[in-house]
């Protein structure tokens, strides 16, 4: 569940559309666990009943909320994007992660405790290879490589709500590229520490309630391992993303503005529509441990 805007958002990056990805999200993160461990026939039932009721909490009760806040951001930034619009939209879609993380928590906790010393192994392994996957793109370039790759992925992700970009524009996220603190290393090192103490927690083996209140701190406070040096650059980076970003929004031009709001206007538009498509029944809870 935690990954749900995620994809969605890849999936309408890629074009492929924001109803093709969620009507997909059962799937996805069914081969994403499967990545992790492979869960033993208890587990499996238990995985899928919990994952369809947390599907349908989410497209019932949290859809509606995102297409009215992409809504309300639309009509803020047709006056003119502002420091405290993006940070207001910001503080939203926070409440959203931390929503899904609580309700998508029992399912974790009872499946993390639920595993096997041999499931542990390899979600320990598949854990360390997503961290290799992820920076291994980036440890051949050089600073100037990476930042020069950041500036076109920025603008690419741009381009895809706004249309195509002005040289001026362009110009300018080149520029602003040079402030990126290249973080990759920073990130993988606080992921180690973080999956080190995950898989420790799980090991240990005390009771299930000690388990739950360890689990729900370190869910919730991952930033204990971020580490001096990736939690500066998280916060450089975040000011460099609003910062740019609202420079890009303030010199849009009319035909930019209206693809722009026409984009998020449509992605709101798909996100009720799947709110109104929910199954008919209701999905029953399940239990795994605290039954």
């Amino acid at each position: 569940m935690r990954i749900i805007i995620v994809l969605v958002c890849a999936w309408t990056a890629t074009g492929c559309g924001v109803k093709l990805g969620y009507n997909n999200l059962d799937r996805l993160v069914r081969w994403s666990v499967d990545d992790y461990m492979a869960l033993d026939p208890l587990q499996e039932a238990y995985f899928r009943t919990q994952l369809d009721t947390l599907l349908y909490w989410h497209r019932t009760s949290e859809l509606p909320v995102y297409a009215r806040e992409i809504r309300k951001l639309d009509a803020a930034l047709a006056d003119g994007a502002t420091v405290e619009d993006l940070f207001v939209f910001r503080a939203e879609v926070e409440t959203w992660w931390q929503r899904i993380l609580e309700t998508s928590l029992p399912l974790s906790t009872q499946l993390m405790y639920s595993a096997t010393d041999a499931q542990l192994d390899r979600f320990a392994l598949q854990f360390e290879k997503d961290v290799v996957k992820y920076t291994k793109p980036y440890t051949k370039l050089s600073p100037a490589e990476r930042r020069q790759r950041w500036a076109r992925d920025f603008r690419d992700y741009f381009e895809y709500l706004t249309g195509n970009l002005s040289n001026e524009q362009k110009q300018l996220i080149e520029q602003r590229s040079a402030q990126l603190v290249i973080d990759e290393l920073s990130w993988a090192d606080y992921r180690r520490r973080y999956g080190a103490a995950l898989v420790a927690l799980v090991r240990q083996r005390d009771s299930f309630v000690e388990f739950s209140h360890a689990f729900r701190d370190m869910t919730f406070s991952r930033e204990r391992w971020y580490g001096e040096e990736y939690t500066a650059a998280l916060a450089a980076n975040q000011e460099l993303y609003r910062d740019i970003s609202i420079a890009i929004l303030n010199s849009l031009t009319p035909d930019q503005r209206r693809q722009l709001s026409k984009n998020l206007l449509n992605v709101a538009k798909d996100f009720d529509e799947l709110s109104r498509d929910a199954p008919a029944i209701v999905p029953a809870d399940s239990c795994l441990i605290s039954c």
